[in-house]
């Protein structure tokens, strides 16, 4: 039944991102070389000014997903000026299945959504506004057998809290998550009115998460690498499609933030998932790979210089 279709925008946003010729290609194929040189600027007779080098561009994020040993699919993002493009999505024998398509507004925010199917099809849009830089509206839609789905968030902020609320399908029937704000102004709760979630932060990075349905609790720690540090391009992945740090955690949610959101320090363990990184000459990470004995992601990243 409609009702049942579960089309949260924390959820939906993993598989995004913008359309390139690159769409339906294996996600073993090599597409893009550019190359960038240093430039050298003369401000006067006795000064030579050397430019710093222009940061690493990603090129591509390759995400490979298995279960129990088993292959469970790929997803390939593919990258522009640092924002991601366009996600190209293949099951478990590298069969195209999904494309999706982002772009941005003025300011460089993503602002629209747009996922196909493998025959061209689209299968759900998000638009998303903005105002002083912080997601006013977010406003869904997904085709259905059923019909069409639609989802409308209005979001109201204070000093203490950020509350979102949310109307489907046009009913009368309105439902809230309420976001509360610590005392830097950053979200560490999510209450839907089932599920809570707390985040418990230091320096501004998340050290623990609780998770409450009920009377179930669930916990988890998290550790980080002292070095390498992340630098630019990696630490504003996320930055570059959102711009503020609440805007990050409101749009993935806090439920499975972790694999999106970007900190000033490489996470190498978060619950039962150890992360392990590989990085090049540039302390740029080139693999990651996270496993808990039973799931396991491997990354694969390219850059353009």
């Amino acid at each position: 039944m409609l009702k049942k279709i579960i089309f949260a925008f924390i959820t939906t946003i993993v598989l995004i991102s913008c359309s390139t010729s690159e769409d339906n290609d294996s996600p073993n194929d090599d597409n893009t070389t550019i190359e960038s040189d240093d430039e050298v600027s003369n401000n006067d007779e006795n000064e030579v000014e050397v430019e710093e080098p222009l940061a690493p561009e990603l090129l591509k994020i390759k995400e490979t997903s298995f279960y129990e040993n088993q292959k469970d699919g790929t997803r390939v993002f593919y990258f522009e000026d640092n924002q991601r493009t366009l996600d190209s999505v293949f099951n478990e024998n590298d069969v195209f299945v999904i494309k999706v398509v982002r772009d941005y507004n003025n300011l460089g925010l993503q602002n629209k959504i747009i996922r196909y199917d493998s025959n061209g099809e689209i299968i759900s849009e998000t638009s998303i506004l903005y105002e002083n830089n912080l997601i006013s509206e977010i406003d869904e839609s997904e085709n259905t057998e059923e019909g069409t789905f639609t989802r409308n968030i209005s979001l109201s902020y204070s000093e203490s809290e950020i509350i979102a609320t949310i109307q489907e399908n046009q009913s009368n029937e309105l439902s809230q998550t309420i976001y509360g704000l610590n005392e830097n102004g950053i979200v560490f709760s999510q209450d839907n009115g089932q599920t809570i979630v707390k985040i418990n932060y230091s320096e501004n990075r998340p050290i623990s998460k609780t998770t409450i349905v009920g009377s179930s609790e669930q916990n988890l720690n998290f550790t980080y690498l002292e070095n390498p540090t992340p630098k630019n391009p990696w630490n504003n992945i996320s930055k570059n499609q959102y711009g503020e740090l609440n805007n990050q955690l409101i749009f993935y949610g806090l439920f499975d933030f972790q694999d999106f959101v970007n900190f000033d320090k490489y996470m190498d363990s978060y619950g039962d998932f150890n992360i392990l990184y590989e990085f090049n000459d540039k302390d740029l990470p080139i693999k990651i790979e996270s496993s808990n004995g039973q799931k396991q992601v491997i990354k694969e990243i390219e850059y353009q210089n």
